[in-house]
């Protein structure tokens, strides 16, 4: 007759595939990156990545007068592959007695803890945004006007308007502020939108600060797939579970973010 051990309640081959299909639904800032997986199987933690910098704002041409040219620059950026990882210790008591489905309840905090820290380096590189727009007093509809008119005649393309909650207020009190229809978001967190920018409402976001984004502007690197591993500890009867992932998170286009700096 098979024996069920209680180690065996969780298979970590199954939560790791579990977490691999939600890691980019759980990650806020997913829909604003791009995923690179590339490099998953390939040896190397240093990465050397491009970096191109903004050309500036189109100028204004007289007839006849010829256009300004501008050197595309280019720069390249080193990154270390970081690993993360969290582990749980869950005994055999709470297993046995299945208060809340530690199982379910395992897999959900091991998520947010992966998910959470991808969240917090891409809210890191999009303050390295280089094109600014400084704020005195109320975030409002003249601040995002102002955030828009730095992408330029490039206005056209969807961007998205990431702020904090105390920000939202005053941002639907504008009579340019449209609340978000069912099925129409595109992340978590949309709540409207502004002279045609998404908004999106995080904590991730400082209360000082706002983000205008374009799909593209920070890349995140998967060097490879969720690692999940169990093992046993006789002496107490828990069972222990971690996971880890291994990634690299940096501002890949400077052209395509404007941050608000807010006094």
């Amino acid at each position: 007759m098979a024996v069920t051990m209680l180690g065996n309640l969780i298979d970590p081959e199954v939560l790791a595939q579990y977490l691999d299909v939600k890691l980019m639904d759980a990650i806020k800032f997913a829909p604003l990156c791009n995923v690179n997986r590339d490099l998953e199987g390939r040896p190397g933690s240093t990465l050397t990545l491009p970096k191109y910098g903004f050309i500036g704002l189109a100028d204004v041409v007289d007839e006849g007068a010829e256009i300004p040219m501008e050197a595309l620059s280019a720069t390249s950026e080193e990154k270390t592959v970081q690993k993360i990882a969290k582990g749980v210790t869950i005994t055999d008591e709470a297993i046995l007695s299945a208060y809340g489905n530690p199982v379910d309840e395992i897999a959900k905090q091991l998520l947010m803890a992966i998910a959470g820290k991808i969240d917090n380096d891409c809210a890191a590189a999009f303050r390295e945004a280089t094109l600014n727009v400084p704020v005195t007093g109320k975030f409002g509809k003249d601040a995002v006007i102002d955030m828009i008119a730095k992408f330029g005649e490039d206005m056209d393309e969807d961007m998205v308007l990431v702020i904090n909650a105390q920000h939202l207020a005053e941002l639907r009190k504008e009579e340019a502020f449209m609340h978000v229809m069912n099925g129409q978001v595109i992340m978590s967190g949309e709540i409207g939108q502004i002279f045609g920018a998404r908004v999106v409402v995080s904590n991730k976001v400082q209360a000082n600060e706002a983000f205008l984004v374009k799909a593209g502007a920070v890349e995140i690197i998967m060097k490879r797939n969720v690692a999940v591993e169990a093992d046993r500890n006789i002496v107490n009867k828990t069972n222990i579970f971690t996971a880890d992932e291994h990634y690299v998170v940096y501002l890949r286009d400077e052209s395509k973010i404007v941050k608000a700096t807010i006094a």
